[in-house]
């Protein structure tokens, strides 16, 4: 991930987050979450909503329990469990 790209812009509405710019449509993140898992996340730089869902993903899978889920339209949760339930497998 080149650290040094800014040619990203987020729009500040939690329930309308919408890339507005993204220049390197193949670019990737890699998620780091408990110092053990590593998610690969498809585009340069997930929210930080979407973040706290994997953390949140992956602490229900390894401590084996249950967890819900909720965030509004367009906050990116089916792509955050999506990712972080295949970082566990």
């Amino acid at each position: 991930m080149d650290k040094t790209d800014n040619s990203l812009v987020w729009q500040s509405k939690t329930s309308d987050l919408r890339q507005v710019n993204n220049k390197k449509r193949n670019a990737k993140a890699i998620v780091r979450v408990l110092d053990e898992v590593e998610i690969l996340f498809p585009f340069a730089q997930p929210y930080d909503c979407q973040i706290k869902m994997m953390e949140s993903v992956v602490n229900c899978i390894v401590s084996a329990k249950y967890g819900l889920i909720e965030s509004p339209t367009g906050t990116g949760k089916t792509m955050s469990i999506l990712c972080a339930a295949i970082a566990c497998l």
